[in-house]
Formats: C-alpha cells, structure tokens, sequence
C-alpha cells in the first residue's frame, strides 16, 4: 500500500476556479448595481469631542445632513459599497488572471505529448492507488459490511461502476468520484447501538467521516417520518448537519452547482485542513 499523500484532481481544481470566478464577478455585479441606486454626493463625517456633524458634498458644496436621517444611512451605506468594491474588483482581477494561465498552461498541456500519457495513466485499472493516500485507499477497497436489502434495486451505476438504487444518488456518487474523494456506499455503521446503511460515508484527511444521506421521497409522509426518525438518531450519536452530516433532498439536485457547493464546503475545506 502506498503511503503518498493524495493527489489534488486537477479538473476539478479547475472546475472550481472557474466557480469561484463567476461567483465573485456575480457578487460585484450585484455591488455596482446596488451603489449606483444611491443617492448623488459623498459622506464626510466629523468629530469634536462626543459629538458627530454629518455632511454630504454634492456639486462642490459641503451640506450639512441630519446624523439619523434616511439619506444620511444610504450615504454611509455607499461608502461601504464603495470600499468593497474596490477589494473586490481587485479580487476578481486577480482570479481572471489565475483563470487565464491556468487555462494557456492546460492548452500547452494538451497540445503536447504528455497529455496523451497522463489520459493513459488515468486509465490504468487501479489508478486510486496512484492518486489516494495509503489510509484512503486502504478504506475505500478494505471489504466493508453492505446493505443487502432489495440488491435487486440498485440498477444505476456511477463512474466508476458503484451501483446505486436512484438517478440522484448516481449523480451524487459520479460527483464524488470527480473530485477523487473516496467514499462507501451503503456500508453498516453502529449508530445507537443500531446498524445502519447511510447513503454515502466519505472519509476525511484527520481519519473521520462525514455521513451524507439523500432523502428523495420526502413528499411521502412516511418516508419523510422515517427519514426523520433516521436524523434524530443521527443527532443523538453525535452527528450534526453541516459539520459531520450531509442531508439532500431532490431540490438540492435542481439547483445548478448546488452539489458542488456542498462537496467544496463540507467535504474539501476540512480536507484540506487536515
């Protein structure tokens, strides 16, 4: 077994630059549109002693303002949207830039013969042996205890051919196969002194592991009751939401990057952390 540190999926590096850019071009956006509804002038505030004089200077005129006034709270706001503006117009240049030589170094890439080879090496049978840790790789392919109930439906494969028993958990799984993060599929965990199959167990680079359930029946009245019996006894063996559990349901799967977002947050922070 090897003992390397796992690899960082590049594509998905990529991927999420290029998130991380439309995210923040989208926020400046919503910035300048809102710092251009504000009222004309500019805010000059004023000390002696304890006391504040509120002004606004409009047409090269210093005008006195009333400190609690409606335009004297959007002016102050202004200033505000001013000051982050300018951070972050310097943000999104600096990722426009990053975005620019990453994708001439990924053309020079493709256009030379190593491409070919690394596509080659990707196919290789067992490449996680090459990307994953030796504890990542030990825990995703050492046997684990499966859920055998109703076997006959898991009828969609993932990526990598992990079969699974719906379209939005196949999506889920060929999601965290994208990014190389190792996961179990339906494999038993001690919960309460009960065993249970959560939908997927990733493990994290400090040995835990994050629990992400998928609840895609929750319009149904006993499967919602169910599913959230199932949280409950989640929370009482120590798991919470947005730390070590992860809960979606079919809107989740609707929302354009939703998942990605998921996976960046939960899933790579604490990663990388560790």
């Amino acid at each position: 077994m090897n003992d390397n540190t796992r690899l960082p999926d590049v594509t998905a590096e990529v991927q999420r630059l290029s998130r991380l850019q439309a995210s923040e071009k989208e926020i400046v956006r919503r910035l300048r549109e809102e710092y251009c509804s504000m009222p004309d002038g500019e805010l000059y505030i004023t000390k002696n002693g304890e006391h504040s004089s509120f002004y606004v200077r409009r047409d090269g005129k210093l005008l006195s303002l009333k400190k609690d006034s409606a335009e004297a709270r959007r002016l102050a706001r202004k200033r505000l949207l001013a000051e982050s503006l300018r951070v972050m117009e310097i943000y999104s240049d600096i990722l426009d830039a990053a975005n620019s030589k990453l994708a001439k170094a990924l053309r020079k890439l493709e256009n030379s013969g190593a491409s070919k080879t690394l596509s080659r090496i990707y196919e290789l049978p067992d490449i996680d042996r090459l990307i994953l840790s030796g504890r990542e790789y030990g825990w995703k392919h050492d046997r684990y205890e499966r859920n055998m109930y109703h076997v006959e439906n898991l009828r969609y494969a993932t990526e990598d051919g992990v079969t699974v028993r719906s379209k939005s958990e196949k999506f889920i799984g060929d999601k965290l196969e994208s990014y190389g993060i190792p996961y179990r599929y339906e494999a038993g965990m001690n919960v309460g002194g009960k065993v249970i199959y959560p939908d997927f167990s990733i493990l994290l680079g400090d040995g835990s592991v994050v629990i992400w359930e998928h609840f895609g029946l929750m319009d149904d009245q006993d499967y919602f009751m169910r599913a959230s019996a199932r949280i409950e006894a989640y929370r009482r063996a120590g798991y919470s939401q947005h730390t070590n559990l992860i809960c979606t349901c079919e809107d989740d799967m609707e929302v354009r990057g939703r998942l990605d977002d998921i996976i960046e947050r939960f899933i790579l922070s604490p990663r990388a952390a560790n």
